[in-house]
């Protein structure tokens, strides 16, 4: 992309725009929403509950992430067929600190 003018930033979808500008926004349900200068994600004008992005059924069979401080290690679950995958925290492709508190 060419560099944005003085006083725009770039949106998400690439265009150059100005603080509070109207975007065509293709995550928002209405298409419509004005961009954060700070992230250029849109914050759209309209927002759907949580059931009509993903209803219960969806939120059962999602995949889910814990850590077991046993091992040590990242599990991935997949609720459906009861996969895990496991990644180890100490392994040097880990990044960060990870501590887990009580409660």
């Amino acid at each position: 992309y060419p560099r944005c003018q003085p006083g725009t930033y770039r949106a998400a979808n690439g265009e150059c725009v100005t603080s509070g500008s109207q975007v065509i926004c293709d995550q928002c349900p209405n298409k419509k929403g004005t961009v954060d200068p700070q992230l250029g994600v849109c914050l759209c004008d309209v927002i759907q509950s949580e059931e009509e992005v993903c209803n219960e059924k969806c939120r059962e069979e999602a995949n889910r992430i814990s850590v077991d401080m046993g091992s040590r290690e990242l599990v991935l679950t997949d609720p459906v067929t009861n996969v895990q995958e496991r990644i180890d925290l100490t392994a040097s492709t880990v990044r960060g600190e990870y501590e887990c508190g009580n409660g």
